[in-house]
């Protein structure tokens, strides 16, 4: 008798304790693998860069980061009323307090908003989420370890100057054609 107390008291505690609210990244992991999605994982070595012609701010800044994630919605004729539903949901999800807004711009038909994940002026996490209601959306998590602002544009510098895998892009070719 007092195993299945047990039992159903240590259930109980697990089910009150579990957060059950909706993430961004459950969000990725759910739609990754969704037809209407373009999911690219970009990894610092898929930056092809030549690390000891880094200067010391730069090397920083490719320390603190860990990946970029990218989440893309191909808006088309055939899934125009689910791009209103996903669109909606990730609104929803970015308005979480613990997203800090660095930036919005943008009208009705497009805009953008830049969010981070801090602490302090530690950042673990930037969001961004673009769309444009004649394409889709983009949602993109820079993931990284107490990156700061200069590091972000640092890390941004970095990804335009390095010599990109342009192989593990492709699915992203569709989303802008």
């Amino acid at each position: 008798m007092k195993k299945v107390l047990f039992g159903i008291l240590a259930s109980a505690f697990i089910f009150v304790s579990c957060d059950s609210k909706p993430t961004l990244e459950s969000y990725f992991v759910e739609n990754q693998e969704n037809k209407d999605f373009i999911f690219v994982d970009i990894s610092p070595q898929m930056l092809g860069l030549d690390k000891s012609k880094l200067t010391v701010e730069q090397s920083k800044a490719l320390n603190q980061f860990k990946k970029v994630n990218v989440l893309a919605f191909k808006k088309s004729a055939a899934n125009d009323s689910l791009y209103a539903v996903e669109k909606t949901k990730v609104q929803e999800l970015l308005k979480d307090e613990k997203y800090e807004q660095l930036m919005r711009f943008g009208s009705g038909k497009a805009g953008a908003v830049v969010k981070a994940l801090a602490d302090g002026d530690k950042v673990d996490e930037f969001v961004l989420f673009g769309y444009e209601s004649e394409n889709g959306f983009a949602l993109v998590r820079i993931l990284g370890t107490d990156m700061t602002a200069d590091s972000f544009t640092a890390l941004l510098s970095l990804m335009q100057q390095g010599n990109l895998n342009l192989d593990q892009l492709k699915p992203l070719q569709a989303f802008v054609k």
